[in-house]
């Protein structure tokens, strides 16, 4: 049975702190032409994802300045994850 490394390869991981500004998250997203980032605590601990659906709710729909917003306000908070161990089964 395949494993989560067997699907996916090393990748290089962006993050913001969940203080950062929104505007922030949004234009490394759209530099490095990437469709989600991680937020990390200050030990690096995943607290949550800014994904391009987040930003345009809050920016587009919601109307929030993203000056004045940051990557908490907007982001997906505790998502699910995999270890490298689980299945590529399990993560369908």
């Amino acid at each position: 049975m395949r494993i989560i490394p067997d699907v996916i390869r090393a990748q290089n991981l962006l993050g913001v702190y969940p203080d950062d500004n929104a505007r922030v998250a949004a234009c490394t997203m759209v530099d490095r032409k990437i469709s989600l980032i991680l937020v990390v605590g200050t030990e690096g601990q995943l607290v949550g994802i800014v994904t391009e659906r987040d930003l345009t709710r809050c920016f587009a729909v919601q109307g929030v300045d993203p000056e004045k917003t940051t990557a908490r306000d907007v982001m997906t908070p505790s998502p699910d994850t995999l270890s490298p161990n689980d299945s590529a089964r399990g993560a369908l």
